[in-house]
């Protein structure tokens, strides 16, 4: 929820920025920062690491949570690709 409350823009003005790029012929790439989320973790301390903004790797609440983000970004947002940053 802290994401969306301090998001620079509006979901819709994203969506537009997107569909604008696509109607160019532009393969569209997400990326979302998996293990450095001050938002999650100020949300969720409790799948953090103790004293850090970073979910912990071990946190099955973090895997959903960002496999759902995801699965968002490209089913309302049309991303055609999401890259999981720190995951290698």
């Amino acid at each position: 929820m802290t994401a969306y409350n301090t998001a620079i823009n509006s979901k819709e003005n994203y969506k537009a920025a997107i569909d604008k790029i696509k109607a160019a012929n532009i393969y569209v790439i997400g990326r979302i920062v998996v293990f450095n989320d001050p938002h999650y973790a100020k949300d969720n301390p409790s799948d953090c690491i103790s004293g850090m903004e970073w979910p912990s790797a071990f946190s099955r609440n973090a895997w959903e949570y960002n496999v759902e983000l995801a699965k968002n970004a490209i089913k309302d947002m049309g991303f055609n690709e999401i890259q999981f940053d720190y995951v290698r």
